[in-house]
């Protein structure tokens, strides 16, 4: 498990999300492809 702090975009409610390029880095994901997170609080 990773622990992240989550910022809102600033965009419309259901907009959609971004990913930093760390975070990408940190949990391997491959930088080509879409990769499923699943958020918990």
């Amino acid at each position: 498990m990773i622990n992240a702090e989550l910022r809102p975009s600033g965009g419309v409610a259901g907009s959609g999300s971004q990913i930093s390029l760390a975070a990408m880095r940190l949990i391997a994901a491959p930088l080509t492809g879409l990769v499923a997170l699943t958020l918990l609080r």
